[in-house]
C-alpha cells in the first residue's frame, strides 16, 4: 500500500436516491485505491432511525464489503464508535 489515506463517514458514503449511494462508494473506493480507507463510525451505516426501504446506509456497506476478497491493494478498517483498551492497574 501507498501512504495514501482516505477517511469517510456515513455522510460521505450514502446518497439521498436510488443507485446514487452505490456510485458515491465505487468512488470512495477508486479514490482510496491502493492506500487506507479508513471508515470512521461504520455502526452507523446500519444503525439508522430512517426506516429501511429508505436508507441505503447497508447498501454501501455491502458496496465497501464487495472489493475485500479481492482488492489487496487497498487496507480497509472499519472503525466502531468507541475502543476500549483495559488498562493494567497497578499498586505501589
Amino acid at each position: 500500500p501507498s501512504n495514501k489515506f482516505t477517511c469517510v463517514a456515513r455522510e460521505d458514503l450514502v446518497g439521498p436516491y436510488i443507485g446514487h449511494t452505490e456510485k458515491i462508494v465505487k468512488e470512495v473506493i477508486e479514490k482510496a485505491k491502493g492506500g487506507i480507507l479508513f471508515v470512521d463510525e461504520a455502526y452507523r451505516l446500519i444503525n439508522s432511525t430512517a426506516s429501511d426501504d429508505k436508507d441505503f446506509g447497508k447498501q454501501a456497506l455491502e458496496q465497501l464489503l464487495l472489493p475485500l476478497e479481492n482488492d489487496r491493494s487497498t487496507i480497509f478498517i472499519f472503525a466502531p464508535v468507541e475502543i476500549s483498551i483495559p488498562r493494567k492497574s497497578s499498586t505501589l
